[in-house]
């Protein structure tokens, strides 16, 4: 038996609407004998009315899929948050300056980020001088 479920949400601020749609055990194809997924489908709809399709074929239950998101996004805010704020200087809207400079400016704070990154799993000298007492950041060092 298939159950679907079904959420629209409008966005007021960006006069978006978003679409979703979630169906358990649907037929994979048209064949009698023929494995059973879940699908995920999702619509955004601009201001101007032009619809963006995006659909997803998954083993995956829509709570399992929302925590992956979750998880996801929690990196990602991680992340940027360490870029800002633990002396990567790297804001949300550092544009690209004349002739791609600030490009290739935040190309390099990746970078320095990746090695830092990097050093932090494998040397243990680094992982020593970044848990001093006091602020663990790498600002400090």
């Amino acid at each position: 038996m298939t159950k679907a479920l079904f959420i629209i949400t409008k966005s007021l601020m960006r006069n978006t609407t978003h679409k979703f749609r979630y169906a358990n055990n649907v037929p994979l194809n048209l064949q009698d004998e023929t494995e059973r997924v879940n699908v995920l489908d999702y619509i955004e709809i601009d201001k101007k009315g032009n619809q963006h399709f995006w659909c997803w074929v998954t083993d995956d239950t829509v709570e399992s899929m929302m925590r992956g998101g979750c998880c996801r996004w929690r990196i990602e805010n991680e992340t940027f948050n360490a870029l800002k704020n633990q002396g990567y200087q790297l804001e949300h809207n550092y544009g690209h300056g004349e002739k791609h400079l600030a490009t290739n400016f935040t190309y390099l704070t990746f970078l320095a980020f990746l090695v830092d990154l990097i050093q932090e799993l494998s040397c243990p000298k680094f992982q020593q001088a970044l848990n001093k007492p006091g602020k663990p950041t790498r600002k400090r060092l």
